[in-house]
């Protein structure tokens, strides 16, 4: 997948200090391909900084109309 656009500023490239603020706050831990890290809905969630590697966001997951949004 190609990286989307972040036209919203949704999405900032955090420099090294503020992902060491990050880790010495909470914890890294690594994925897998296909594990979900939160579902369309859900009233929480946790934060992730993602390091290394693509996330798809998909709208409408298991469902016919299931797409990539980003």
């Amino acid at each position: 997948l190609e990286e989307s656009p972040d036209t919203q500023g949704a999405f900032p490239r955090l420099a090294q200090d503020e992902l060491a603020a990050l880790e010495a706050a909470g914890c890294r831990r690594p994925t897998e391909a296909g594990e979900l890290l939160f579902r369309e809905g859900e009233e929480g969630y946790d934060f992730f900084a993602i390091l290394a590697g693509t996330v798809a966001v998909i709208a409408d997951l298991g469902r016919p109309e299931e797409r990539v949004v980003a």
